[in-house]
């Protein structure tokens, strides 16, 4: 099967003042811990945001080394949150203008992002549209995080977002996300740690012919793990999705939702040859045999980048 790819993670889930005292060579050599253990575990393509920093030389550090691990050996496609909770003191709508202005004209010039992240639970809707707007002239793709705030999938929509990270929905937003281009990202991870109600509308937004994409969280909030064949687990037996549906929905959803489906997410003439072998006889296995790293090998663009070892012999001398 293709490689997973996951579409939500940061690779610093630490205090921020962590990643602004550390050089940039730690915080490479601990993103790579982590993306490591993604490789493991099936998945090869990722987008890593930056975490909230109070200062923009930090953002500069994290944006780095993030571009510096692309192809080492997984993709990691980088997105800037425009506007941290953190690093607001006094009026967000005037502190909106330091991204547009100046922060994100020069992480085009450099290349270091591809996304915008427009973050709808901390601020309101003219400080968000603010920020995607700014974004979009300067050629960044968009995605949003929705949290609860009922403009979130309307602004999605209106602003051409390739997704939006949810954790639930109305009636009204799934017609809105079925009759466009936005991807609905849902991390089953996380409502799961959070003891959240199981997901009923997931098959309604299913049926109403909306695009989902699975994502871990990892490292955002409440994203406990980084493991896809968990979440893929969590989206059957938590969302009530089957588990082909929830395959789809952690590769080429997944790979669509991050721009990039005509390059990866299904094994088809043409795309990277990033492939999964597992230790199963049927995919549909996976899902309910969870807790459990089923991974044999795993394929890079068609170099092999992890094979599962033996167990050594140990006779306890």
């Amino acid at each position: 099967m293709p490689g997973f790819v996951d579409g939500r993670v940061q690779l610093w889930p630490e205090n921020p003042d962590s990643s602004r005292r550390l050089p940039a060579r730690a915080l490479a050599a601990r993103a790579s811990n982590v993306l490591a253990g993604m490789a493991r575990h099936g998945t090869t393509t990722v987008c890593a945001s930056t975490s909230a920093a109070r200062d923009h030389s930090t953002e500069l550090k994290m944006l780095r080394v993030l571009g510096g691990l692309h192809g080492q050996p997984l993709d990691v496609l980088t997105a800037y949150v425009g506007v941290a909770q953190a690093e607001i003191a006094g009026d967000p709508a005037a502190y909106v203008e330091s991204p547009c202005m100046r922060k994100m004209p020069l992480i085009s010039r450099r290349k270091l992002a591809r996304f915008v992240v427009g973050d709808c639970r901390a601020f309101e809707l003219d400080v968000v549209r603010r920020l995607l707007e700014c974004g979009r002239k300067l050629g960044f793709q968009l995605h949003l995080w929705a949290g609860s705030r009922p403009f979130a999938v309307p602004l999605a929509v209106e602003m051409k977002a390739l997704s939006i990270a949810l954790d639930n929905l109305r009636e009204e937003e799934m017609r809105l996300l079925a009759g466009s281009r936005t991807i609905a990202q849902l991390q089953p991870a996380s409502l799961f740690l959070r003891r959240a109600e199981r997901q009923s509308c997931v098959r309604a937004l299913i049926e109403s012919g909306a695009a989902i994409a699975l994502a871990s969280g990892f490292g955002l909030e409440d994203g406990p793990t980084y493991n896809m064949q968990m979440v893929l687990s969590l989206a059957c037996s938590e969302m009530g999705m089957s588990p082909a549906e929830a395959i789809s929905a952690a590769t080429i959803n997944a790979a669509y939702a991050l721009g990039c489906g005509a390059e990866c997410g299904s094994l088809l003439p043409g795309k990277r040859a990033d492939v999964l072998l597992m230790n199963l006889e049927d995919y549909r296995e996976l899902p309910y045999r969870f807790g459990i790293n089923h991974t044999h090998m795993v394929f890079k663009n068609g170099t092999a980048i992890y094979q599962e070892g033996e167990v050594t012999n140990w006779d306890g001398k």
